[in-house]
């Protein structure tokens, strides 16, 4: 099947940008924040020897 160059401008779509694509990249920022802050903390209590003890 070969598309004229009329019909390939009357194609429509391709990649929008969306408030669901919005929505999950700022919950992947997010995810990623709180990953980094969690690790940080971590490293930052073992170095100052500052464990809690179960």
């Amino acid at each position: 099947m070969i598309i004229e160059y009329q019909e390939l401008s009357k194609i429509c779509g391709g990649a929008s940008i969306t408030a669901t694509f919005l929505s999950s990249f700022a919950r992947m920022i997010s995810s990623i924040y709180d990953v980094g802050n969690n690790l940080g903390s971590s490293i930052r209590r073992i170095v100052e020897k500052r464990m809690c003890s179960y």
